[in-house]
């Protein structure tokens, strides 16, 4: 993992919106002026900051941990062991009962899980012709040494970027936090009831 430098949870939430308004999949769910509170964010501006994270949590419930200490990394090949699904029915399906990301891919061929495989399959096409794709967003308890890392948002792009060999370094605005724990099982019951997770 590489150190690329803080980010604010302002620079979270705008892109978990981005990523999920991008999605079919979720865009819907969401009532928000995308042009702008998303198109022209103004990260300076307090109540639009305000308004995309009440947008966020509408959707996503007690999503964002008020203690996190954010920053942006480059996730490596190596990082694969450590990155897992949230706690949701379908992804734990997906990866035999691990959460682990890596085996989610092994299974995607396999393993037909709701509506993940086509979706995650697609993805990985478009990664493997050059496709950009949003930043990643995981969580990890603090001062752990070689913790999971959580996915909170781009379940099904971290999958495909596992199909696609893992192309280069791969952005992810990670959050550190004590309360990772009792989020991660909170988040994941809420979770469970609805939508999976992207």
């Amino acid at each position: 993992m590489i150190d690329l430098g803080p980010a604010t949870q302002d620079e979270m939430v705008l892109a978990f919106l981005k990523a999920e308004l991008k999605s079919p999949r979720f865009s819907g769910e969401y009532q928000i002026d995308q042009r702008g509170l998303i198109d022209s964010a103004d990260l300076q501006s307090s109540s639009q900051n305000q308004a995309r994270l009440e947008a966020l949590q509408r959707v996503k419930g007690a999503l964002v941990l008020r203690d996190a200490t954010w920053r942006r990394v480059a996730l490596e090949k190596g990082d694969l062991t450590r990155l897992k699904y949230l706690n949701h029915p379908d992804w734990i399906e997906l990866s035999g009962g691990t959460r682990l990301v890596s085996d989610g891919a092994k299974n995607v061929n396999s393993k037909k899980v709701s509506n993940i495989n086509a979706h995650v399959l697609a993805i990985a096409h478009a990664v493997k012709t050059g496709a950009r794709h949003p930043e990643l967003i995981a969580v990890v308890g603090e001062e752990e040494k070689g913790a999971d890392m959580i996915l909170t948002e781009g379940h099904a792009r971290a999958t495909a970027y596992v199909l696609a060999g893992w192309p280069g370094q791969i952005v992810c605005i990670l959050g550190t936090s004590r309360s990772t724990h009792g989020w991660d099982a909170s988040y994941g019951q809420r979770a469970s009831q609805g939508t999976p997770p992207a």
